[in-house]
């Protein structure tokens, strides 16, 4: 079986801020992030819910034995596990309010999703 690649996208605008901490018009900053999902004929390999999550998130469909990460966006790894369940539960309770990557690598092939914690 042949992996393949789909990629989805989503753009995220700023406006930047005056010294007084307001908003404004006179110019505004623009960031795409990607994420993709690695898997067999074009089919994500996991699952990832609720999407958005406030205290636990279910990653489904996840191979014994593969390792997980959940990434910020800055890249800094918040946490890692081997998978010891088809379905992990994941307690995001103390994590602040915004978009993770959620990273699961089995066998050389990585699948990333995103997921966004909203209390």
């Amino acid at each position: 079986m042949a992996a393949s690649i789909a990629f989805t996208s989503s753009k995220l605008s700023s406006l930047p801020t005056s010294a007084a901490g307001c908003e404004t018009e006179s110019a505004s900053s623009s960031y795409t992030f990607t994420s993709s999902v690695l898997g067999t004929n074009n089919q994500a390999t996991m699952s990832i819910f609720p999407n958005p999550a406030s205290t636990q998130v279910t990653i489904s469909q996840v191979p014994v034995g593969a390792t997980f990460k959940m990434i910020d966006l800055t890249g800094k790894v918040i946490m890692t596990a081997v998978v010891n369940n088809s379905t992990q539960l994941l307690d995001v309770s103390h994590l602040s309010n915004a978009m993770y990557f959620i990273q699961v690598e089995n066998e050389g092939v990585v699948t990333t999703q995103k997921v966004i914690i909203n209390k």
